[in-house]
């Protein structure tokens, strides 16, 4: 992936990586945070990375085999990741207005992600979760090219919810 366009994608894509890992490790240093949401945001910006790096090196010819026995990581951190916004959500940590967005992002990362998940386990997926797959692969085709359909690099990076107090109003 030498295209300009596929570089940006894969640097959106680390940096949202680095918000969400910083974000967590923020939102778990404050005292007045629940701690079920706490525990939830720890959780996801611990395993964020590692799931990415699973996803990667699963989609590798080299890695898939060695992989392929926790490739559940990325399914299961993509719903954590769900959760946590629909918990900052209904508990008013942050408002409608940037959790909503953040949320329908993660819920279709986690659909591609199981979707992912049960091609590569069973060769196949019930049909609304193929469409998202082959949906996913058009927009990324279309948007960045050809190279991102065969490339583990073209990773879609779930978000956090960004419940950490403002410094300004």
């Amino acid at each position: 992936m030498t295209d300009p366009l596929a570089l940006l994608v894969l640097g959106v894509a680390m940096a949202v990586l680095a918000w969400d890992i910083a974000l967590a490790g923020w939102i778990v240093a404050r005292r007045e945070a629940p701690q079920v949401f706490t525990n939830l945001t720890a959780f996801c910006g611990l395993l964020v990375a590692p799931a990415l790096l699973v996803a990667v090196a699963s989609g590798t010819e080299t890695g898939a085999r060695t992989i392929l026995g926790i490739s559940w990581l990325m399914p299961m951190i993509a719903c954590a990741f769900v959760l946590q916004v629909l918990y900052s959500l209904l508990t008013r940590l942050v408002s409608v207005v940037v959790a909503l967005p953040i949320l329908l992002y993660d819920v279709v990362i986690a659909v591609v992600a199981i979707g992912d998940y049960l091609a590569s386990q069973q060769g196949g997926a019930p049909l609304p979760l193929q469409a998202v797959v082959a949906a996913r692969d058009v927009v990324l085709g279309l948007t960045v090219g050809r190279a991102a359909l065969v490339s583990p690099l073209a990773m879609l990076v779930p978000m956090i919810a960004p419940a950490y107090p403002a410094r300004r109003r």
